[in-house]
């Protein structure tokens, strides 16, 4: 029965006691408390994992960092290191070179002159020749310059095995990087140690965001502590009121020696209703012990429980429509009648809705709805319809008979409505 549920038994206590802000209150904030309960716990524990792999990350960074990584360097390096490696047949070519162009007794340079001071001698008496003269002092002036240059390469020349060492150095340390980190570019190793200092400079970023809620977490469970012993003290206050009422319903109901009480035990720890654990305590007879409704094993005592309880929370709150369902089970002749009293008093407030079988009460209701089943060969089908005033006394005699309906009967269902 719902009496006996833990949950209902709170949102009974709850909707009687002075302050109903308070449980609003407290589950906001316990609702707030456990959000962040949870984003903290989910990144405390993404964070343990990050840490994890911060050593990997810093190594990888630390590595990339040290290497000094130049997106321009690379080209620059492979052209130096190409050079090194073949700079004594450069400079034997160079050599070479400036040799037939500036030493030898029969340069480049002596036999162009040569073949100039030939073809001025003839060039007044025949035109064309006049343009090759033209042409070859052009070339003249660019074969000394070419011949300059030459002589000036043997200074940028000067081998230095150091040199070819270091580049060779520098260029295995890029190419290991690029091997080990599947890339091809000195620019996508520097985009790597940009990711790795993210990485790292996230894990710094995260302490601080768990720092924060922790702190966030810590205020919101001092607060959440502060509601529930608030709850905590309106609901003793509330319980004692409404197990007082409830006692005095119980005797109207003719449980003279019945009593109703309200047990509030406290947990440690936080709960989505606080932190108290509520048992509705119940004894027919006086001198009894106290035993959750749970363990009433009358259905009688049970029904007349649980509408003092409704007809006391039904007060307490804005509800439209109160149903009962079977609140009649157990009880009989002046109980019943009492019953009904109660129900009639509560649908001045509120539309109530009840399934009897008590003429008691039936007789105490403005309006009245028959159930019954309807039954072919193919189905059987539950239907309800609306009483007329005969209907009314009718279907109430028939609640005061046994088989056949007595005038007798009639007379009684006649005098119940008019009551």
């Amino acid at each position: 029965m719902e009496l006996s549920k833990t949950r209902f038994q709170l949102n009974v206590l709850d909707a009687y006691i002075d302050k109903p802000e308070i449980p609003a209150s407290y589950s906001d904030i316990f609702n707030r408390l456990k959000s962040v309960t949870t984003r903290l716990e989910k990144m405390i524990a993404e964070n343990e994992q990050i840490r994890r792999d911060e050593d990997y990350f810093r190594f990888q960074y630390n590595e990339l960092a040290a290497a000094g990584l130049d997106e321009e360097e690379l080209g620059k390096l492979e052209e130096r290191e190409k050079f090194l490696s073949h700079a004594e047949e450069v400079t034997r070519a160079i050599s070479k070179a400036n040799g037939l162009m500036n030493e030898n007794e029969l340069t480049v340079s002596g036999l162009l002159m040569q073949l100039l001071d030939s073809l001025m001698t003839v060039s007044d008496y025949f035109p064309r020749i006049r343009e090759l003269v033209e042409r070859l002092n052009s070339a003249q002036i660019e074969l000394n310059d070419i011949a300059s240059e030459i002589s000036g390469l043997g200074a940028e020349t000067d081998f230095d095995r150091d040199e070819l060492e270091q580049v060779t150095g520098r260029l295995n340390t890029i190419y290991h990087l690029q091997q080990k980190h599947h890339v091809n570019s000195i620019k996508e190793l520097v985009a790597l140690k940009e990711e790795y200092a993210s990485k790292l400079n996230g894990i710094i970023l995260n302490d601080e965001n768990i720092k924060k809620l922790a702190k966030e977490k810590k205020q919101l469970e001092k607060e959440a502590y502060r509601l529930a012993g608030a709850l905590t003290e309106v609901r003793l206050s509330g319980g004692n009121k409404l197990a007082e009422a409830v006692t005095g319903l119980l005797h109207q109901l003719g449980m003279k020696e019945g009593v109703f009480k309200v047990n509030i035990e406290k947990y440690d720890t936080l709960t989505s209703w606080g932190q108290d654990k509520i048992t509705f305590l119940f004894t027919a007879n006086k001198g009894s012990d106290m035993k959750p409704v749970s363990a009433i094993a009358s259905g009688g005592e049970l029904s007349r429980l649980m509408l003092a309880v409704k007809s006391l929370i039904t007060r307490k709150q804005l509800l439209p429509t109160v149903i009962f369902d079977e609140i009649d089970a157990g009880v009989s002749g002046d109980i019943a009648g009492k019953v009904g009293n109660i129900i009639k008093n509560m649908s001045l407030h509120h539309q109530v809705i009840a399934i009897t079988h008590l003429p008691q009460i039936a007789a105490k209701a403005d309006q009245h709805y028959k159930v019954y089943k309807e039954t072919t060969r193919e189905t059987a089908q539950t239907k309800i319809a609306k009483l007329d005033d005969g209907g009314r006394v009718e279907e109430i005699a028939g609640m005061l008979s046994d088989e056949k309906v007595s005038k007798a009967a009639v007379d009684t269902a006649k005098e119940l409505l008019t009551q």
